[in-house]
């Protein structure tokens, strides 16, 4: 018989370590249930790293977000990622949230990302959350940033497969946690190589490419106060104690400034697009109540080049006839009335005393009286890209051009470019030269030469019979009577002619160099560009008028609009000057004026019918593969 003694120490080492494991996984267990019942949300912390790094991609960008900030009423759809920066200093502890505003929808995942690395790298993923803060929200709380620097938070949904609207909000939990950056941080970006004179063009030192590039940084860079931002006029209403003096609301037709870059505005179905509701800016207002303002959504700004040089051909034939008119006047001694077209649209009547001299334009349709089509602003009312982005750098950014300083040096505006006692820095911000020509050039040849929008068929066979019979039908409401399908166009080399006259002229032909896809000639070796609009202004009825006149321009009717062009209409809601149009349905149906009977008679169709011609007009997109240039 075998006496039993104490077992051998490998077994009771073993059976110890059983124990301990079993009462780690209980305790795991116990954890992750109170976390899971904290949460209310069987899913918790589910992305994984590829999804995280997916949700890097594509981002749209919303602008800035100050520590103590929140922002709501932010519509996300599925598959949609919203970026919004912020600077952050070394040691700073912070608290971000993303809260959806009802029913857990989005199911909301927000991420930081760190400052940019070098040309080329995506910012790190520092952290991330999925559903801490309960409801399906997420929360990032008490992170320590770990060097100063411009941060990125990204909101998103879980796999990018949820919409609704949410808040989102940054809160500083220590004592200090941003100081703006210096001019000395903001130079290793690159933003004083962008600094152009006249000389460089006028040597060739800066190719259609380098153009292009320089514009593209200046679309996206951020401006700080010392390169210009803002003004630091003491004497405008809702003054925030010095320069950039930002503001939601514009003041009169000095502006704003309501943001730090244009691609905060122009973001919405990719790079260069529209904007969406929360970038709308209030135009011509008193400073400070969004009621004052007018309000306007953000165009996209694609294919601008195209469009410039068709407006100016219609006014070369458009100018053409009128002399044509004047000569035979002139010749037979009595008064001629001039029906006036270009490129088959018509513009009304001209009638020319028989002086051969003096014009009557109480005929004229959808222009103004010097003949001049103006393709750029909801109200028609600007005719050169370089004028629009001019005029956008100083109210939306309280940049002033060189040109606009040197214009305003001979013939001070103040009610436009400000107060201030030197001409030279009118708005008073201590910033002289603030863009140069070079810079202005180069900003403006980028937007010239943004890409084409292009027909994005559907690959289902259904779909696509859908899409084409919303074609036919489009046309039959009477809808192409203002949206055109497509104007012929002569000649595709873009000049971009300087604003002072010491400065050179750079020119580019927007079917060789303009970003893909662009232009192509046809068979025959003409040119067509399927715009979908006249390039003519319109009644649109009361219903669309603006609340009063623009100062802006006062000879147009409060209810009269350019007629949009549709080339991209697919990837750009929401719709109409305001933004007030969510889908492309709501859009057709708040036609009015000279479109009332197109909106009749589609008011009239069976709501599938309706959803073809909607159909259709989403196959007027952007190719896929390329909106991220």
């Amino acid at each position: 018989m075998r006496l039993s003694g104490p077992p051998p120490m490998s077994t009771m080492l073993a059976t110890m370590a059983r124990i301990m494991w079993w009462l780690v996984g209980g305790l795991v267990v116990m954890a992750v249930g109170c976390l899971r019942s904290d949460q209310q949300d069987p899913d918790a912390t589910r992305a994984t790293a590829e999804e995280l790094r997916a949700a890097r991609l594509g981002v749209l960008d919303k602008g800035s977000i100050v520590f103590g900030e929140s922002i709501r009423d932010i519509s996300l759809t599925d598959g949609e990622r919203h970026g919004f920066t912020f600077y952050g200093s070394e040691g700073a502890i912070l608290r971000a949230k993303q809260t959806a505003q009802r029913d857990g929808n989005p199911d909301a995942l927000l991420l930081l990302l760190g400052p940019p690395g070098g040309s080329g790298m995506r910012r790190e993923i520092l952290t991330w959350d999925d559903n801490s803060a309960g409801h399906r929200n997420a929360l990032i709380d008490e992170f320590r940033l770990p060097a100063s620097g411009e941060y990125q938070l990204i909101a998103t949904s879980y796999r990018q497969q949820s919409g609704g609207t949410y808040t989102i909000s940054l809160a500083c939990l220590s004592s200090q946690c941003a100081e703006p950056p210096s001019l000395d941080q903001r130079k290793l970006t690159g933003y004083e190589r962008t600094r152009l004179a006249g000389e460089d063009i006028i040597q060739g030192r800066a190719t259609t490419d380098e153009m292009f590039r320089i514009g593209d940084f200046l679309f996206d860079h951020h401006f700080v106060v010392e390169e210009g931002l803002g003004n630091g006029l003491r004497d405008l209403p809702g003054n925030r104690g010095g320069p950039p003096n930002l503001r939601r609301v514009q003041w009169k037709r000095f502006g704003g400034p309501d943001t730090t870059h244009c691609s905060r505005c122009h973001s919405v179905g990719g790079a260069d697009g529209g904007g969406d509701r929360l970038t709308d800016v209030f135009l011509e207002g008193d400073g400070e109540h969004a009621e004052s303002g007018l309000e306007r959504n953000a165009p996209a700004l694609l294919g601008l080049g195209y469009i410039e040089k068709l407006a100016g051909e219609m006014t070369d034939e458009l100018k053409e006839e009128v002399v044509s008119g004047r000569r035979l006047a002139g010749k037979s001694g009595r008064s001629v009335t001039v029906a006036l077209t270009a490129k088959g649209i018509a513009f009304g009547t001209a009638r020319i005393e028989a002086d051969g001299q003096h014009v009557d334009g109480s005929g004229l349709q959808g222009v103004d009286g010097d003949l001049v089509v103006k393709p750029f602003g909801w109200k028609g009312h600007t005719s050169t890209i370089r004028r629009f982005v001019d005029d956008a750098l100083r109210t939306h950014l309280g940049i002033q051009t060189d040109a606009a300083v040197a214009r305003n040096c001979q013939d001070p505006d103040p009610e436009i470019m400000g107060s201030g006692s030197d001409c030279k820095d009118p708005d008073g911000d201590g910033v002289t030269s603030e863009f140069t020509e070079g810079q202005l050039t180069a900003l403006s040849v980028y937007v010239a030469l943004t890409q084409l929008p292009v027909r994005v068929e559907p690959a289902d066979p259904v779909a696509l019979q859908r899409a084409t019979a919303g074609e036919s039908l489009f046309s039959g409401l009477g809808c192409t009577q203002c949206h055109v399908q497509q104007l012929p166009l002569e000649n595709p080399v873009h000049v971009e002619a300087p604003s002072m006259a010491a400065d050179p002229r750079f020119v580019v032909d927007l079917t060789a160099e303009g970003r893909e896809p662009r232009l192509q000639r046809r068979p025959d070796g003409r040119l067509t560009v399927e715009l979908w609009s006249d390039l003519k202004r319109h009644d649109m009825g009361p219903g669309l008028a603006d609340p009063r006149m623009s100062s802006s321009a006062p000879q147009i009717p409060r209810e009269v609009w350019l007629t949009p062009p549709l080339w991209g209409v697919g990837a750009t809601a929401p719709y109409l000057h305001d933004g007030r149009a969510p889908s492309l349905r709501d859009a057709i149906l708040a036609h009015g004026g000279e479109a009332a009977p197109a909106q009749a008679n589609f008011a009239r169709l069976p709501s599938d019918e309706q959803e073809k011609v909607v159909d259709f007009l989403r196959t007027l997109g952007r190719d896929p593969a390329r909106r991220g240039s």
